[in-house]
């Protein structure tokens, strides 16, 4: 009976060393003091001097490292072979192989792309847009691995054409296109107040020629909160207790319905892409409450809903068009509506002011208008205006004297009448071409 008894106790004793052991293994986390990243099928908890890694969030592993991340906010990029781990306002870069991190760049934080979003091409780490120095930036920096420098990309554009100036952009890397979209961006509301604009367009960036395209606008403008999860050809973006999958490269929005219920204010959210699970924190202030793990089904469920993303913007030379075709039916409009004005003819208005048309002209121009005048509606010989010149003078001279006098009537009668139409109309020989008539229009 003691013997049973004593093994009871050493059972029970072993019991309770595995869970404190498992206890100690799983340790509260300072929220402002961690960071979580993934490397190959494990994930990875840092702080200013530790790191912890776990598989099933269960087992723990604890070990120093010298990564001077105090106050820092981190960001990391994986690759096959390693992963980097780098400041997220840009600055300090390390490189972690699954045991050891080496110092790639440690001349502190820049503090100027806080929110920015990574990727690596042509053996460079870039970061796009972020935040700092009080303003977002639609910038593209980039770390050189081979030389170990910061620098800035030179975009071709001009400011103008180029993408608002962002913070927590969606991003995907597509051969060499870097495709950006949604983020968020500061605006001054009033002296004393900065806003917070959620965006909701989407831009392509092709590295080669270094010019952007804008590819459109979201046809579900969203309230998304954060787009940090890379998951199978998508970036999974969170939305108050909602996830959607944003895939710019094949222009398709992709919903959850079935996913975990989650509150993303009091929850952060990694996804490990090798074991293709997403490890949640739940917790509340600087100490979390408790870690789990789910697989990809579990979280998000089985069930998606697929829509277009975004809508394309119409070719250039579709507006152009457009906009020659509105000026063309305008035309035809205005046109159509001068035909139908009721026209008044000169002669009325002319027979409405005749007392100061005679003030107007000398008595000379008179007399030859008036005899036109009192023809009307018939034209009125050439040859008989004529009779009223100089009867020594050539033919030719009086014809000419006649055309000078005619002219001089009709510009003084335009500016009296205000119309730049012509007032007289002229019949010509058909043989040789000499004015033969004339009449008041």
């Amino acid at each position: 009976m003691r013997l049973k008894l004593l093994l009871f106790t050493l059972v029970l004793g072993m019991f309770g060393c595995v869970n404190y052991l498992s206890a100690q293994n799983k340790p509260a986390i300072p929220q402002r003091l961690y960071y979580c990243y993934t490397f190959r099928e494990k994930f990875y908890l840092i702080s200013q001097d530790s790191t912890f890694e776990t598989s099933d969030a269960i087992h723990w592993k604890g070990y120093p490292n010298k990564i001077s991340c105090k106050h820092a906010v981190i960001s990391y990029v994986e690759t096959d072979s390693l992963c980097y781990l780098f400041f997220g306002g840009g600055g300090n870069v390390y490189s972690f192989d699954g045991k050891n991190y080496e110092a790639l760049y440690e001349e502190g934080d820049f503090k100027n792309q806080y929110g920015g979003s990574s990727y690596i091409y042509q053996n460079k780490l870039h970061l796009f847009g972020g935040y700092g120095m009080f303003t977002d930036k639609n910038i593209t920096t980039y770390f050189n691995f081979k030389t170990r420098r910061w620098d800035k990309v030179s975009y071709k554009d001009p400011y103008y054409q180029l993408p608002v100036p962002r913070n927590g952009a969606t991003l995907q890397l597509n051969k060499n296109e870097v495709l950006i979209g949604l983020g968020v961006c500061k605006f001054n509301e009033s002296s004393t107040h900065w806003g917070q604009k959620k965006l909701n367009d989407f831009w392509k960036f092709d590295l080669q020629s270094k010019r952007w395209t804008k590819l459109g606008e979201m046809l579900e403008p969203s309230n998304i909160y954060s787009a940090a999860l890379p998951y199978k050809g998508m970036i999974l973006s969170f939305e108050k207790n909602k996830i959607l999958g944003i895939d710019i490269i094949n222009n398709r929005l992709i919903k959850f319905p079935n996913h975990v219920p989650f509150t993303i204010f009091r929850n952060f959210i990694y996804y490990n892409p090798t074991s293709n699970k997403f490890m949640v924190f739940k917790g509340q202030g600087d100490v979390f409450e408790s870690i789990q793990l789910y697989s990809a089904e579990e979280f998000l469920g089985t069930k998606q809903i697929v829509s277009q993303l975004y809508h394309k913007p119409q070719s250039k030379w579709v507006s152009i068009g457009i906009f020659v075709g509105l000026v063309f039916l305008v035309g035809i409009s205005v046109y159509s509506i001068y035909l139908n004005q009721p026209k008044i003819e000169i002669y009325s208005q002319i027979q409405a002011k005749i007392d100061e048309i005679a003030l107007i002209l000398n008595e000379e121009e008179y007399h030859l208008f008036n005899q036109i005048y009192q023809q009307y509606p018939h034209k009125m010989q050439y040859q008989a205006l004529i009779q009223n010149f100089n009867q020594t003078l050539s033919p030719e001279t009086q014809k000419k004297k006649l055309k000078i006098s005619l002219d001089e009537i009709e510009k003084k009668l335009q500016a009296f009448l205000g119309n730049k139409k012509s007032i007289f109309e002229y019949t010509k020989n058909q043989n040789d071409k000499r004015m033969k008539e004339v009449k008041i229009r």
